[in-house]
């Protein structure tokens, strides 16, 4: 979910449909986030003036830096695009995890030429008979539910 709030940050909120149980013990499908400590922000100012509004707001929230260097961790404007239509609950299965345990899964580059996820690119992977398409942003990867049939490689 994509917002623009009254101070003109922009964010986005990674979300999924989870079954909850209500009070009259009827389970629903609740548009929730993935991960609760995620915010993803549009960059218009600097990392110290970002840092400034979240402590004037007292929001508790640290901006994600690389481990070797004090620099804020970026994703490029066309990733962020293609994160972001990846991450519709309504359009695809996905599921987030960490960078280092994506790194680890083996499979071969392919670009998607039918489906939502078309002309996404991304590693083709195998976990428990299904295929994902694998990309790693920064710290964390998404891994998208796709048919192996609708992929065509890619060579390097």
């Amino acid at each position: 979910m994509t917002v623009m709030d009254s101070h003109g940050m922009t964010y986005f909120v990674p979300m999924e449909y989870r079954e909850r149980t209500g009070p009259d013990k009827k389970t629903r499908k609740v548009l929730m986030p993935v991960v609760s400590n995620f915010l993803f922000l549009k960059k218009v100012t600097s990392a110290s003036e970002v840092n400034l509004f979240l402590s004037e707001n007292n929001i508790p929230a640290k901006l994600l830096k690389k481990s070797h260097n004090e620099d804020v961790c970026e994703i490029s404007a066309r990733e962020m695009r293609e994160f972001i239509y990846i991450c519709d609950p309504e359009r695809v299965n996905y599921r987030l995890l960490a960078a280092d345990e994506a790194a680890m899964i083996p499979g071969s580059l392919v670009e998607v030429t039918h489906g939502p996820l078309k002309g996404c690119r991304g590693r083709l992977v195998r976990k428990k008979h299904l295929h994902y398409l694998l990309n790693i942003y920064g710290t964390f990867a998404i891994m998208a539910k796709v048919t192996k049939w609708c992929c065509r490689p890619l060579t390097e």
